[in-house]
């Protein structure tokens, strides 16, 4: 039977298969194991009439139907995986594998009984087993090419001297079914991605297959360490959770620990975009790489992680919003539903995460794409052409204090700021912020701009020559270099041109009253000239309520002021009553009025009031 045409108008069933992960977590604690196998597989699956006519045959002898599920349907292996569950649910301690159902307790009777409901199960469904293949209560079983035991998981020894057996590949399609095979096995084989690097070369695009003595020589020592693979520990849910993550500058890993023992590892190569990320930003990505890797065990559980990047320590404990990189906070972002204690290991005992992060298999470059993004959003923000790009690359790479700066974020800042040079601490003190970008480095969306760029930058940000507040803040928006606002400062005093067209006098600004809650608890006062005479004009800050006296006597200041002041009195302290207010009033005097004027008018001992000078 030719499927291929029936697989095209075929609708898989949405059906997750276990993965290995998820079925090595179950077997903790299970001492002892059995394997049963359904004989002939899929054939143990009957089909309906309907499904018969589809699944025809052309034979000398005629045409004829499947009356089982044939093999070659894409179909198949969800639907068998499913309809084996189905049947064979509620029976406890019993993982299906597609033909293959595996159980696993942790005593003898216990494991009697859930044998005897299987095949009580089986009898009843009609399934038959494959007596040959049958392994009953081991204290380690083989299943799925792999080890299990009450120890942990392991490489079966069958499977070592098969890989053992391989020989030299004869072109790239054979050597890309060896790393095909060496990639099942490879959490079991220590430096894996450093020993396979020779071999993955030769897959190149443009590399010509040549077979040297240096490549047998890998394939030999690869052979070896299989044959030294260590014993992965079950997951067990009452031990405490330990992951190790660290950064290289090509790679990152992480293990998955309970108590010293390794349960998972996990390791990966950095995409080309994520090669330029500053070492605090590689480390950080370490651990959600290992977050992701080990959700299933770790989510929901109280979780220590060890890093050897002291800065990421303090990071975890800071509020995302007060994460200065933008970069670091999205990151930070992915971490919030797991339960993280974040502490500071020293990389002499980070041995197994340092040595995964620079084995990574390079074959599984995931590049996080929304962080990605973020380094094209950065370009864009800045407004740098392709010139210009250029240009700023060129006098970076001639910085002698930007390319250390650059050093520092590749390979990580020194843990005192006294160990950094002098003229390079105020970039110490940011350097969560600081990252490289095609041989330029930015502080979050702004461009760090060299030295010998920063006058001409000045130069392009006062063209239209605003004042310093203004020009401070378009250089923000885009550049950064140490004391910029200093120097933006001083250029902008310095303008010849806006020191020659700015007025010589400024325009005060206005200063607002307040508003008082009651009436003439607050009055104004001042001297108004109509017609070369001179009043005297009170005015209430609340209703507004307005009183002018008339012919002040101006050769006489100061009295004249308190005599007319003092007609009024009578109405003001009339008109005080019949408000709401029993305070004593403020009163306001301008500055028409001259100091003379001012200094010889005392208002408090004519009128208890509380005299203010204003504008």
């Amino acid at each position: 039977m030719d499927p291929h045409e029936l697989n095209k108008v075929l609708e898989k069933p949405s059906y997750m298969i276990p993965t290995l992960e998820e079925i090595k977590n179950k077997l903790n604690e299970k001492k002892y194991y059995s394997v049963f196998d359904l004989k002939d597989g899929y054939y143990q699956v009957g089909l309906d009439e309907e499904s018969r006519n589809l699944c025809k045959i052309n034979t000398p002898f005629g045409c004829f139907k499947f009356n089982r599920l044939p093999f070659g349907l894409n179909i198949a292996p969800e639907y068998f995986q499913m309809i084996n569950t189905r049947n064979f649910r509620n029976i406890p301690n019993t993982i299906i594998y597609f033909d293959d159902i595996l159980i696993a307790t942790k005593t003898e009777e216990e494991h009697d009984q859930i044998v005897q409901q299987v095949i009580e199960r089986a009898k009843e469904m009609n399934i038959k087993f494959n007596k040959k293949k049958l392994q009953y209560k081991h204290k380690e079983v083989k299943f799925l090419g792999l080890i299990f035991k009450a120890e942990g998981m392991t490489l079966d020894q069958e499977r070592i001297n098969a890989i053992e057996c391989l020989e030299n590949p004869q072109n790239k399609s054979e050597l890309q079914r060896l790393l095909g095979i060496f990639n099942f096995v490879r959490q079991f084989i220590p430096n894996y991605a450093e020993l396979t690097m020779p071999l993955r070369e030769l897959l190149k695009k443009n590399n010509k297959f040549a077979w040297m003595e240096e490549h047998t020589r890998v394939l030999k020592k690869m052979k070896e360490k299989l044959t030294k693979g260590p014993v992965l520990a079950n997951f067990d849910i009452k031990k405490k959770i330990t992951i190790q993550a660290d950064a290289s500058k090509s790679g990152i890993g992480c293990c998955l620990l309970q108590e010293g023992k390794p349960v998972s590892f996990a390791s990966r190569a950095l995409s080309e975009a994520e090669t330029r990320y500053a070492q605090i930003e590689k480390e950080f990505l370490s651990i959600v790489f290992a977050t992701t890797k080990f959700h299933q065990y770790i989510y929901g559980f109280d979780v220590e992680v060890l890093t050897d990047h002291k800065p990421l320590v303090s990071i975890m404990k800071k509020e995302i919003n007060k994460i200065h990189s933008s970069r670091l906070q999205r990151m930070r972002l992915k971490l919030v539903k797991y339960k993280l204690n974040v502490k500071y290991l020293p990389g002499k005992y980070m041995y197994i995460a340092d040595l995964l992060s620079r084995d990574y298999k390079k074959n599984s470059a995931e590049e996080d794409k929304e962080l990605v993004e973020i380094v094209h959003t950065v370009s864009v923000h800045a407004r740098i052409s392709p010139d210009k790009r250029e240009e700023i690359q060129r006098h970076t790479q001639n910085d002698e204090d930007l390319q250390k700066v650059m050093k520092y974020i590749k390979n990580g800042w020194p843990k005192e700021i006294k160990k950094v040079e002098p003229q390079l601490r105020t970039y110490w003190k940011i350097q969560e912020e600081l990252q490289e970008i095609e041989g330029i480095i930015f502080k979050q969306d702004q461009l760090v701009v060299p030295k010998t760029l920063r006058k001409e930058m000045m130069k392009l940000l006062h063209q239209p020559h605003f004042g310093i507040t203004k020009t401070k803040l378009r250089a923000k928006e885009v550049f950064y270099w140490p004391f910029m606002n200093n120097e933006i400062t001083l250029m902008v005093e310095n303008c010849k041109l806006c020191a020659k067209y700015q007025p010589a006098k400024q325009k005060e600004p206005l200063i607002l009253h307040s508003i008082p809650k009651t009436p003439f608890a607050k009055l104004g006062m001042d001297i108004l000239e109509h017609l070369k005479k001179d009043y005297l004009v009170i005015m209430d800050y609340y209703s507004k309520w307005l009183e002018v006296q008339y012919s002040l006597r101006m050769e006489y200041p100061a009295k004249s002021l308190q005599t007319m002041f003092l007609l009024d009195q009578q109405n003001l302290e009339n008109l005080q009553k019949s408000g709401t207010s029993r305070s004593t009033p403020l009163v306001h005097i301008t500055r028409r009025a001259t100091d003379k004027q001012r200094k010889e008018f005392t208002l408090q001992k004519c009128y208890s009031k509380k005299l203010i000078i204003s504008t």
